[in-house]
């Protein structure tokens, strides 16, 4: 058992002896020790601050029963000190809480002396709402007999000195009043076994479980809330590696899940590994859960436009479905952004047109367009002009013959880069649109007068099957 833990306090074998202050643990609220301000209330009802080795609040556990003391201003006794003959007219309670519901703010149980009956009381605070100083436990489940006792006496409760102390007022030596209980006992009432699974808040008060007359860690009356005021503990109920008052009071997160915010990794993950907020599922604000960007996409779950071109990253992933990390899905040259938001080409495509030229190319080195397979409009797409014929895929007409580049390649079987692709003297064009010639042959007719010189010598008709015979 580690300390955090407190049990019901009940009679005990003669031979069992109440620890000294030197064996106690003290308790600590965020890694500082408890403390508390001197005259915040008086006499036995006020919690003393520490002195040189006492804490103010303390445990000590054996493995079979847990004590809890809480450091006075004056004896919690009538009589001497050192032999008292019974307990002053008020109570010492150790509130505790067992579920970390930080949708139920409050203790669960109570564990308290009551010096006017001589009993110590397990009580469960099944109502919640009332400030914890003020909200008094509903059902009492058990209760023992607690007559004064002292070191050499194994009772439920028992009142010390510790000479080592100093008190509020110099020259003052500080008083402890112990609980002690087994832990077969508490177990048997509230189900918990394990004091790593507990925090506490002990004070002092005038007739029931509630502290209503001083509180220690607090300074008169608490301001601060439940959450702020329970001891440290290093129970982990969730396995997330965090303790669960560190979880509750540094982190706010959820002591009972292991992932608070639901986007699939664990606290201690987001916090000490990634950096992220385990309350928010989607740090960054982009649309795409932490874990999504982290282990699915490969985007940063901390920048929402990871790749930093100008598309955030659930626009990439789940609008455009470009890569988040990668500023050029496509590797052409071009950005996303700019492919979508002013070029309107395919982020996914490196050849938006499909006319075999990356985009990139067609707007750095050929100023084609990148949207058009042909651009010209001869019929000829911008890739097969450049990479097969060698044509201009700027302009229609490379050689300028008056035939379309595509009409040369598709239809009349002319060269493209040659105004009279059958050397007849007679332009590709001329012979296709005035003289009805075959442009790839220098002698249509096929009579042996090559058809530029039936056009320019004989006045022949060079067509075959002409009128004039020439054929």
């Amino acid at each position: 058992m580690g300390p955090g833990t407190f049990l019901l306090a009940l009679a005990t074998s003669a031979a069992w002896a109440w620890p000294a202050a030197v064996d106690l643990t003290g308790l600590t609220v965020s890694s500082s020790d408890v403390d508390d301000t001197c005259s915040d209330a008086t006499g036995s009802q006020e919690v003393d601050t520490t002195g040189a080795s006492s804490p103010v609040v303390g445990l000590y556990d054996d493995g079979t029963d847990l004590t809890f003391a809480l450091l006075l201003s004056a004896p919690p006794t009538t009589g001497p000190a050192a032999s008292p003959t019974g307990w002053a007219s008020a109570t010492w309670t150790v509130l505790i809480e067992t579920d970390w519901d930080q949708d139920d703010e409050g203790y669960e149980y109570a564990l308290w002396l009551d010096g006017s009956s001589e009993l110590v009381v397990l009580s469960e605070n099944t109502t919640k709402g009332a400030a914890f100083d003020s909200d008094a436990p509903e059902t009492d489940l058990s209760s023992w007999s607690a007559p004064v006792g002292t070191t050499s006496t194994a009772t439920g409760a028992a009142a010390t000195l510790d000479t080592s102390a100093t008190g509020c007022s110099a020259g003052d030596t500080a008083h402890y009043v112990l609980i002690t209980v087994p832990w077969t006992d508490f177990s048997t009432y509230t189900g918990v076994s394990d004091a790593d699974d507990m925090a506490f808040v002990l004070g002092a008060g005038t007739s029931d479980a509630t502290p209503d007359s001083d509180t220690a860690g607090c300074s008169g009356t608490c301001s601060g809330t439940w959450f702020d005021l329970l001891s440290d503990n290093q129970g982990d109920q969730d396995g997330d590696l965090l303790e669960d008052s560190d979880e509750v009071r540094d982190y706010g997160t959820n002591p009972l899940s292991d992932d608070s915010d639901g986007d699939g990794l664990s606290d201690r993950e987001e916090l000490w590994s990634l950096g992220t907020d385990p309350l928010d599922p989607d740090t960054d604000g982009d649309g795409l859960d932490d874990y999504e960007e982290e282990y699915v996409y490969g985007s940063k779950p901390k920048k929402a436009d990871t790749d930093g071109d100008g598309l955030d990253d659930y626009e990439e992933v789940i609008i455009y479905g470009t890569k988040p990390a990668f500023t050029d899905s496509d590797l052409d040259g071009y950005d996303d952004y700019e492919e979508v938001m002013v070029l309107g080409t395919d982020p996914n495509s490196s050849d938006t047109d499909g006319d075999a030229l990356d985009d990139g190319d067609e707007l750095d080195l050929y100023l084609t367009d990148p949207l058009d397979p042909d651009t010209d409009g001869d019929g000829l797409n911008d890739g097969n002009e450049l990479l097969t014929h060698g044509t201009d895929p700027l302009v229609d007409d490379t050689d300028g013959d008056g035939l379309l580049d595509g009409d040369e390649v598709y239809t009349y079987d002319t060269d493209p880069l040659d105004t009279d692709s059958d050397g007849d003297t007679l332009g590709d064009g001329d012979e296709v649109v005035t003289h009805g010639t075959d442009p790839a042959s220098a002698d249509t007719d096929g009579d042996g007068l090559t058809d530029a010189a039936e056009v320019g010598t004989h006045g022949t008709d060079p067509r075959p099957n002409a009128s004039d015979g020439g054929g």
